[in-house]
């Protein structure tokens, strides 16, 4: 051991900035912490999900707050996971998530009392998957949040319902994917859940369509899709039971149409259309029942400009009012439609709508949601957020990774024969060693303390 007096214990405990007594590691089981969206809950310190706006919430008393999300994106361009934090409700920063970090900082310096934190998934499936294992807080439990709102809306989409390229505002459009510039929280579907005091869902999936992608493929469509948690995995299938929305906007069909031309074999089939969004409605009634309101959107990305001739707004239109009128003549009258406004420039991402564009969008759509809901739209619109980068657990010197860890950690910036020890949260001596990792297998679940180079670095033993 390096150092074992009560001398040593009182001069750890007076020391350690990062690591305070009070800070408590909350499992991802908690019953205080609420969940949206679909997620694969298995393991349950480890619920996993990909889909965008999947949304985790608690409520704490303290001034500061982390999470333990374990990513599994592979970090490029396209595949690095971003959330939006909310603190009191409030979007405070973008969080960017990597696999070698796993404990991120969400707020600090708070004032004393207590606050809610929520995360939400800014970026889709195709960018990975990701883990959430739990928070850190510097106080003892969790405090119970309010009930969530009753009333329940689940949007069904292509990239348009994604957020794809939204933080983006351009003159010169052709720039591909980048899944820093895709935020779901300020798409037009969670605005519009925003604006009625929602819970949302977000079942899109990029290049997707109904019957065909905006490649020509008809597998991976949409409804092919819908019964996943993840996107082109087979199981786990998700429970309907789980979540039955009050109201479902379906916007799909800017991808069947992207490969349109005037003469077949890439001409929308407009028969297979029709009869794959008939029968997809009538899944959803036999997994929601009857009383669930359909509503069906077009429009926005698609005008009768482009492509030359094809007429294709006008063909999408004729085709929704087919498909509500089969719903209406033949008894079931909570199937409607809506179309929404061509978008203008400037543009997201390859085409996409801005933020601008997408609460554009929300305010067409809202009040006829209202007239056919009985609710009342707030004016809510989607504001800016601010990047906040990931880290290790860093000193002067030295790096610690992976927290939380539920075996071996490594410690970085050392050489193999530097000491170290670890306590536990009230400065009490448990092990020591030398070298660059140090195992915790052995140790029960929750905080503990890492002392080397004369610095206190926090850890936490899944």
């Amino acid at each position: 051991m390096i150092k074992n007096s009560i001398l040593f214990v009182l001069t750890v405990l007076l020391s350690m900035q990062l690591s305070k007594a009070t800070d408590t590691y909350i499992k991802a089981n908690d019953s205080n912490i609420q969940y949206v969206g679909r997620i694969d809950f298995t393991n349950p310190l480890k619920p996993t999900y990909s889909f965008p706006g999947i949304s985790i919430k608690a409520k704490f008393n303290g001034t500061t707050i982390s999470a333990v999300i374990k990513d599994y994106g592979s970090g490029g361009a396209t595949t690095t996971n971003y959330y939006n934090v909310l603190i009191d409700d409030v979007v405070t920063l973008k969080l960017k998530v990597v696999v070698a970090d796993t404990l991120y900082l969400l707020a600090s310096n708070l004032t004393s009392g207590d606050h809610t934190v929520e995360l939400v998934k800014r970026t889709e499936s195709s960018v990975g998957k990701s883990s959430f294992w739990g928070f850190v807080i510097s106080g003892t439990t969790l405090l119970s949040l309010p009930t969530p709102p009753t009333y329940k809306m689940e949007f069904i989409g292509d990239s348009w319902t994604c957020g794809y390229g939204n933080e983006v505002s351009t003159n010169s459009p052709n720039t591909g994917f980048h899944s820093i510039y895709e935020d779901n929280g300020r798409a037009w579907g969670y605005t519009v859940a925003k604006k009625f005091d929602a819970q949302y869902h977000a079942t899109s999936i990029s290049g997707r369509g109904m019957y065909r992608n905006n490649t020509g493929s008809t597998t991976g469509v949409i409804p092919d899709e819908f019964d996943r948690i993840f996107p082109g995995q087979a199981s786990p299938t998700w429970n309907f039971n789980n979540y039955i929305p009050d109201l479902v906007v379906i916007h799909l069909g800017t991808n069947d149409f992207a490969l349109d031309a005037q003469t077949p074999p890439n001409s929308l089939d407009s028969a297979l259309y029709v009869d794959k969004y008939i029968a997809f409605i009538t899944t959803l009634r036999g997994y929601y029942g009857t009383s669930t309101k359909i509503l069906c959107a077009f429009g926005n990305s698609t005008s009768d400009s482009w492509p030359v001739g094809m007429k294709v707004l006008t063909r999408w239109r004729n085709y929704i009012t087919a498909i509500v009128d089969d719903f209406n003549t033949n008894g079931d009258n909570e199937v409607y439609k809506f179309e929404l406004t061509i978008q203008s420039p400037p543009y997201g991402e390859d085409w996409h709508p801005t933020i601008v564009t997408h609460n554009q969008m929300a305010n067409q759509i809202a009040p006829y949601i209202a007239t056919i809901t009985g609710r009342t739209a707030s004016s809510y619109q989607a504001g800016t957020v601010i990047l906040a980068t990931s880290s290790k657990i860093k000193a002067p010197n030295v790096i610690v990774y992976p927290i939380p860890s539920s075996d071996i950690i490594t410690i970085e910036g050392i050489s193999e024969s530097t000491p170290w020890e670890i306590l536990n949260s009230t400065g009490q001596f448990l092990k020591s060693g030398k070298g660059n990792s140090a195992s915790i297998e052995n140790l029960k679940t929750g905080i503990y303390i890492l002392h080397i180079n004369e610095q206190f670095l926090r850890i936490i033993k899944l």
